[in-house]
């Protein structure tokens, strides 16, 4: 249930907070007083577009904030699902717009807009005039009539698409390959040639690496040469080996009277030794690394066609390696290619039959929920004073798409006498938004969401309709958080909960506000709705018999529930 909504700078609010009630929630006002701000800001903070108009005039930042109480399991599994935890039973849906930037957070953390979307439509759903105008076009009915089916006809959906799924992969697999079988024979000659010139080559996995490090050191050879030779003249010097050798004499002399000394004579005997080793390990050193100028031009030619292969099949020996397997696969299945098409084919069939027969439950379940969806709208139509109002589905047979194997589109007959007729063919704006809220008040007792709001669903209507429409919305409030912006007098007078939207001049700025009205300013406030501006004691009087009357009929319907 929403309980709180929280605007700041939004148009020609600059701060405003109103707290909701269960049941039926009435919002009224005069004509510009800011109620398509209200509902404009409800839609933000659901993750509707975010127009830096709608900022107020030399705000920085414009801010709405939706807190929710959330205690239905249900509710709360869908949430679960989306990774959203209510804290304390509660959940606070939030924006805010920048000239630059929106932020959204769910419980303080942001998330993106879509996801915002998601989570806001398991709490609430938000009626427009946006959506008549989508009823009227069929492509969305068959969402509308899968939503109604619930979890049985979801799985069967599910199984459908799995699949379907399946098929038009096989389908498209079977018919590249038809495609690549028209010149099988070109194909096989490009493949075995691919293949044999990296078979040929012989490669091994490190073996470009093995080469560089080599090719590299022969690459400077020279350099490597003449830097070892020196070295090693260096430790050959006879002065230098001489020296070390009567400084280790002299230290041997006189280690006896200072035993320090003996630890030097022992570097000095290491230093020997060191540099004996050392000698021979640079002289064989150059022994064994003679410059090899065939070997130089074998590696420089070996690591050319390395690089030649990369450039065709893949960036390492693994990728070659890799293009290979799967040239010889390609390969193979060309030349089974009678036996492999036979294959692809019946597995494309078999897979083709299994999606049709997928296609067909569904489609029983969709008849099963269509019939079903028929009887209820129909009865709730005539409650909202259809004379004879029939509604149908019709299901127009097709071949198999991602949705299944029809499309549909909603039927109605609205006056007695004619034939049942595509919705968008007949339906005038009031008969819509009373077949919208027809759809609305069935489809809530479907689906776990437990606060609805209708703006303009009163549009286009009067009268005993205007009433029709005000019992509907009581009865849908009996089990449902129902928030309706109207300015029909029948429907307000049904109020709960009755909340007045107001625009005044404060310091040269028009603002506007939202307030809960008393039982005497309800009063008022309807009377202003049956009169206008001209305030009489026989309008106060109705407006009295109105509100009373309404309250009977609601204590009634409670009673009989």
């Amino acid at each position: 249930m929403l309980e709180t909504l929280h605007v700041k700078n939004l148009a020609i609010i600059d701060e405003s907070e109103v707290t909701f009630a269960p049941g039926l929630n009435i919002l009224t006002g005069e004509t510009g007083a800011g109620k398509s701000v209200i509902i404009g800001s409800v839609n933000l903070a659901l993750g509707g577009k975010a127009d830096r108009d709608f900022l107020r005039k030399n705000a920085d930042f414009g801010l709405v904030e939706l807190t929710f109480s959330v205690t239905e399991e249900k509710q709360r599994e869908a949430l679960k699902r989306l990774d959203v935890y209510p804290e304390e039973d509660r959940v606070i849906l939030s924006r805010k717009i920048t000239d630059s930037r929106n932020i959204c957070k769910v419980n303080g953390e942001t998330v993106t807009t879509s996801l915002l979307k998601e989570i806001a439509g398991v709490l609430i759903d938000v009626h427009g005039q946006h959506e008549n105008s989508a009823l009227l076009s069929a492509k969305n009915h068959l969402k509308i009539l899968d939503q109604y089916g619930g979890e049985g006809l979801r799985a069967e959906f599910e199984n459908y698409a799995q699949a379907y799924e399946v098929y038009v992969a096989l389908k498209k697999e079977y018919e590249a390959f038809l495609e690549e079988s028209q010149n099988a024979d070109k194909e096989i000659d490009f493949l075995r040639f691919e293949i044999a010139e990296i078979e040929g080559a012989n490669l091994y996995v490190g073996e470009e690496e093995e080469a560089e490090a080599v090719y590299r050191k022969m690459l400077h050879g020279q350099k490597i040469s003449q830097a070892v030779q020196y070295a090693a003249d260096v430790a050959g010097d006879d002065a230098c080996g001489g020296e070390i050798a009567r400084a280790l004499r002299r230290l041997e002399e006189v280690e006896s009277f200072d035993e320090k000394i003996a630890g030097f004579a022992e570097t000095f005997e290491n230093m020997d030794a060191m540099l004996t080793d050392i000698r021979r390990e640079l002289r064989d050193y150059l022994e064994e690394n003679t410059y090899d100028a065939a070997e130089f031009s074998r590696l420089e030619e070996r690591l050319n066609e390395i690089h030649r292969l990369q450039s065709k099949y893949g960036n390492g020996i693994e990728e070659i390696f890799a293009a290979l397997a799967e040239r010889k696969a390609k390969c193979e299945r060309l030349e089974n290619a009678v036996a492999t098409e036979a294959q692809l084919k019946k597995q494309t069939e078999e897979a083709f039959a299994r999606a049709q027969s997928a296609a067909r439950e569904l489609t029983l379940a969709r008849k099963t929920a269509a019939e079903k969806l028929s009887a209820q709208m129909t009865d709730t139509l005539n409650e909202l004073h259809f004379r004879d109002a029939l509604f149908a589905v019709d299901f127009m047979p097709c071949d198999l798409y991602a949705k299944g194997a029809e499309e549909i589109r909603f039927m109605i007959r609205t006056n007695p006498g004619e034939d049942v007729k595509p919705l968008n063919k007949i339906a005038s704006g009031g008969e819509l938004s009373r077949i919208m809220l027809a759809l609305k008040s069935i489809h809530a007792d479907k689906e776990d969401t437990q606060s609805l709001i209708f703006d303009e669903i009163d549009a286009g209507i009067s009268g005993r309709t205007a009433q029709s429409v005000a019992d509907r919305l009581d009865v849908l409030a009996m089990d449902h958080q129902v928030i309706c912006i109207t300015h029909l007098p029948q429907i307000a007078a049904m109020a709960d909960v009755h909340y007045l939207i107001e625009k005044s001049v404060r310091e040269g700025s028009v603002l506007s506000d939202i307030r809960m009205l008393s039982d005497d300013e309800k009063t008022e406030e309807l009377s202003r709705l049956l009169s206008g501006a001209q305030m009489t004691d026989t309008v106060r009087k109705n407006a009295e018999e109105m509100i009373r009357l309404a309250g009977e009929n609601k204590a009634l319907r409670r009673s009989e529930k």
